[in-house]
């Protein structure tokens, strides 16, 4: 007499398998699968992305074949606009038309290098050209958040904005890729103790002093290279914001 598939176990077993896979795989599909509308948010997010990534590749593009000519890096090339109340120019007061000494990186004391460092890059010697971090902070708080300015940039991007851009310039998206790739190719092309001389001759120390030996001749009477390690932290923070941080303001 044929067994019935009560009787039977494994015909049972087969049988409830049977019947339990539909519902176990609309189950899998819920739990892996993405609902229709979360793959609109996916299809949107990649498409904002792939927009994002465009826009910033034009940018790049655009950026690297506008780069200034880096020949003329030794020459002082940055200026400050001063303004009256109305924007009008009253005067430019700049690298240029200022008389100064240049020194070398010889005639910089030990003390002035290494409070500068500790200043503003104490990885000057042990990094690249370019403070990613910093780049992307200043893209977001300086240019799309209008915030204050950001700091953290290495020595090297400083020398390329005083150099070739302007320390008050405008800031834009497309001012910050330029610097870091004029950055970049300063780094290629000149040896780390060249880069920190060029800083030195060319960033501004306030109280009208230009380069580091202005700077000691006007606040301290001496040579840089007679700048003890007091003198010289003094001189060394003074480029942050030479005006508030200026010892002889009232």
């Amino acid at each position: 007499m044929p067994q019935s598939s009560r009787d039977n176990p494994r015909r049972q077993r087969a049988h409830l398998d049977g019947a339990a896979s539909p519902a176990a795989a609309k189950s899998d599909r819920k739990r892996w699968g993405l609902s229709r509308r979360w793959r609109r948010v996916v299809g949107a997010f990649l498409g904002l992305f792939a927009v994002g990534m465009g826009i910033l590749g034009g940018l790049l593009g655009y950026a690297a074949i506008t780069l200034p000519d880096l020949s003329a890096l030794g020459q002082t090339t940055g200026t400050i606009k001063i303004l009256d109340r109305n924007g009008q120019l009253l005067a430019e007061v700049g690298h240029t038309g200022e008389s100064r000494r240049t020194v070398t990186i010889g005639q910089v004391s030990t003390a002035m290098q290494d409070a500068t460092l500790a200043a503003e890059d104490r990885n000057f010697y042990n990094e690249g050209a370019i403070n990613f971090s910093a780049v992307l902070r200043a893209l977001i708080r300086d240019v799309i958040l209008r915030r204050p300015a950001e700091g953290g940039s290495t020595i090297t991007q400083q020398l390329a904005k005083n150099a070739f851009f302007g320390a008050t310039a405008e800031k834009s998206p497309l001012r910050v890729l330029r610097e870091a790739l004029v950055a970049n190719q300063i780094d290629s092309t000149n040896t780390k103790q060249q880069i920190l001389q060029q800083y030195l001759n060319i960033i501004y120390y306030g109280e009208n002093a230009y380069g580091v030996e202005n700077a000691a001749q006007r606040y301290f009477g001496k040579d840089v290279g007679l700048l003890t390690y007091p003198e010289a932290a003094l001189v060394a923070g003074l480029p942050e914001a030479p005006s508030v941080n200026d010892p002889y303001a009232v």
